[in-house]
Order: C-alpha cells, then structure tokens, then sequence
C-alpha cells in the first residue's frame, strides 16, 4: 500500500493532465495571437499541473527564445523538453536555434544534427537550413553547401 500512494504523490491525475492541457492549448493561442504575458501565464499554469510534459516545456522555450529573447530560459526549457523525450526533434531544432542567437555554435551544430537525425522529424529541411546558415556563418561553405542542397532535396 505504501509502495502505490508513493507512485501516486508524483504523478498527475487524469484530471489535473486534462486542466494542464487546456492551459497549454490556451497558452499556444495567445502566443499565435502574439499575447506574451497572458501567454506566460497559462503556460506556468500548465507546468504547474504537469511539469514532465514535453510540449509545454517546448512552449515555454519558444516564448523565452522568441518573444523575450531570454535565451538561457530557453535552453534550460528546451533541455527539460528532451530530458522528458529524447527523440522530440522540434525541441532539439529548436535548442539549436537558442544556441546559434548565443553564438554557441558548435552547440548548435549538434542540436540541428540531433532534430536532421530523425527520420520522422517533419521539419528537417528548415533544421538543415538553419544548420547550413550557422555553417555559413563560421565560413565553413563546403559544409554549409551540404546542407542547403539536402535542405531543398527535403523541401521539394
């Protein structure tokens, strides 16, 4: 009995997952609606009731990247993110970016390679057209070429 209300204390009930993914599902539409603080709020609300959701942490580190350009809460939210799933390629694409506005390139790099990996990732051409940007910018052109040849292979 001891054993099953310890497993109970860490995990959210079907309820309180419901009520975090209508705060996430509120949160993204402000967000869309370019409406950073209402935004926030249901986010943190969200985590709140389910802080090992992958999709929230995604959230919460696009808003960090893009709206605040909070950069180390980014990555700290995408990290999290893949912490929950490893394979999540639109955190991994997206900490690439957090990383390349940081000019931690090989950081970038890495991350770009980690999204491009996977198979099923359906943004792969614009993670290659990201990579092959950073590529470009450390004057790394055969590379960067590489990369912008797979990106439009991938696009088409």
């Amino acid at each position: 009995m001891v054993l099953f209300l310890c497993s109970c204390a860490g995990s959210a009930s079907k309820d309180e997952l419901q009520k975090a993914n209508y705060h996430y599902q509120i949160g993204v539409s402000y967000l869309n609606d370019n409406n950073i603080q209402p935004a926030f709020v249901e986010f943190q609300k969200a985590l709140k009731l389910n802080p090992y959701d992958k999709e929230i942490h995604n959230a919460l580190g696009i808003l960090y990247l893009v709206k605040l350009e909070n950069y180390p809460k980014a990555v700290y939210h995408f990290k999290e993110s893949l912490d929950i799933d490893k394979t999540f390629s639109e955190a991994s694409n997206n900490l690439g970016n957090a990383y390349a506005n940081m000019g931690k390139f090989p950081e970038a790099i890495e991350s770009y390679k980690k999204a491009i990996s996977n198979p099923q990732y359906k943004n792969a051409a614009m993670a290659l057209h990201t990579l092959g940007m950073v590529y470009y910018r450390l004057t790394r052109y055969d590379e960067a070429l590489d990369a912008f040849k797979e990106a439009l292979k991938r696009f088409s």
